[in-house]
């Protein structure tokens, strides 16, 4: 299971650099190590509603919504450049599409 949402939003559902949420780069490096099995995508959109940066204690009892994305790992990179470096980018875009699509 992998929760590809790399950057944590304010409550404003930005970053610190007032940027929407986007995949970060070492995730392609973990998925560049699999070989096969099946990967589960956990989109929630951020919990910036749990617990924002700088709060010093979480926000309890609120209701977290997260979609999951059911993926085979062959598959998957099946569709990718053979190139590591233009690989890398490739993940981190189909990656920010299936975020872009299926948060909830």
């Amino acid at each position: 299971m992998i929760a590809p949402e790399g950057l944590m939003k304010r409550p404003n559902g930005l970053d610190k650099f007032g940027k929407e949420m986007s995949v970060r780069g070492g995730i392609a490096d973990i998925i560049e190590k699999m070989d096969s099995g099946r990967m589960i995508l956990c989109l929630s959109g951020g919990l910036h509603h749990v617990q924002s940066p700088g709060e010093q204690f979480p926000h309890l009892f609120k209701t977290i919504k997260m979609n999951l994305v059911s993926l085979e790992i062959l598959e998957f990179k099946s569709k990718l450049s053979p190139e590591p470096r233009k690989r890398k980018f490739e993940i981190i875009e189909e990656l920010q599409r299936y975020i872009n699509k299926d948060c909830p």
